[in-house]
């Protein structure tokens, strides 16, 4: 199967969640950018690399971007309850700086928007949001594909931390 750009560029977190594997977190920006060295470099967003990925059949949770209060509640409507609003910014601690939050009704999703809306995370101002609904997630393992340069190979690390 084709995949439009190098999985050597995706970082992300899988879940492994009761009714099976899922892609969990894809910290991957849709500016493509052709570096010096002839080479694109790949920077998506979390909700982006979740999209490319239902392309391709490879299973992630049903939700929606917003970048408003209202989409988000009406993400969180139209996926149901429970649900979590994830900042959609290009820096980790998302969750840690109350950029990842659960909403169980219409109410706590208005709220956690409102807030994760406009929230600066380490220099990062939150203009869009993913609301998904909310997984049973049994384990968590944090996988991470990269380029060593130096070494001119692939890198792949897998933690359960």
């Amino acid at each position: 199967m084709a995949v439009p750009f190098d999985i050597a560029a995706l970082f992300g977190r899988w879940g492994a969640r009761r009714n099976g594997w899922s892609w969990g977190t894809c910290l991957v920006s849709p500016q493509a950018r052709a570096s010096p060295e002839g080479s694109t470099d790949v920077d998506l967003m979390e909700y982006q690399g979740k999209q490319v990925f239902a392309r391709y059949g490879i299973r992630a949770s049903p939700g929606g971007v917003a970048t408003t209060v209202d989409e988000a509640v009406a993400v969180a409507e139209r996926v149901g309850y429970p649900v979590v609003i994830k900042a959609q910014v290009h820096v980790g601690g998302r969750g840690k700086a109350g950029g990842v939050q659960l909403a169980g009704d219409a109410e706590a999703a208005r709220l956690h928007a409102e807030v994760i809306l406009g929230l600066d995370i380490k220099g990062h101002v939150v203009k869009v949001v993913w609301v998904e609904r909310a997984s049973d997630i049994a384990e968590e393992y944090y996988a991470s594909f990269t380029l060593d340069r130096s070494a001119r190979k692939h890198l792949g690390m897998l933690s359960a931390q």
